[in-house]
């Protein structure tokens, strides 16, 4: 997706107080990001939209270019800009993985640094203390190389500990995460 096409959504992201169960709403009711962005703020405030985002529409509106929605996607689009491994993927995109995309209220936008088609794959995740033993970093590096080797993709949230061992058994084995 071009930047142009791409711009709407995150416009619609970075609005402050949107959450995804918000944004998918909108997009049942209006159809499309750039629609809810150009929509009377009164008839979202009337229709029980919060406040927060509302006023944000609202500055958005009067602003453009120098609303803080529009700042940070243009952050955003800077970003992928810079390394052909960062990728924004929205709902519409078909690299968007399907199993991501069939939950309640999936994310609207991914910001991804790899390869997209890693997300479509399958995938365990491995999660567990920031604070582990020398002997639980050693098992979760060997066990998330030997699930690597058998085909798993290793994901966690990235935290310290077991989650950090976690990637690195992967990629020590040359497996994505």
């Amino acid at each position: 997706m071009d930047d142009l096409q791409l711009t709407p959504w995150l416009d619609l992201l970075h609005l402050q107080g949107m959450s995804p169960r918000l944004y998918h709403k909108l997009l049942e009711v209006f159809g499309q990001a750039r629609a809810v962005l150009d929509v009377d703020p009164a008839l979202l405030r009337r229709a029980g939209v919060n406040g927060e985002v509302v006023e944000a529409l609202l500055e958005y509106q009067r602003l453009g270019p120098d609303s803080q929605a529009e700042q940070r996607s243009r952050q955003a689009l800077a970003w992928r800009r810079r390394s052909p491994a960062h990728h924004l993927l929205c709902l519409e995109d078909a690299d968007y993985p399907a199993a991501l995309a069939a939950i309640p209220d999936p994310p609207p936008v991914l910001f991804v640094h790899g390869e997209p088609a890693v997300l479509s794959a399958p995938q365990l995740a491995m999660v567990g203390s920031r604070r582990p033993s020398a002997s639980g970093r050693r098992l979760a590096r060997r066990f998330a190389a030997g699930l690597g080797k058998q085909g798993l993709t290793i994901t966690s949230g990235l935290a310290l500990g077991i989650d950090r061992e976690s990637h690195l058994g992967a990629l020590e084995q040359g497996q994505p995460t």
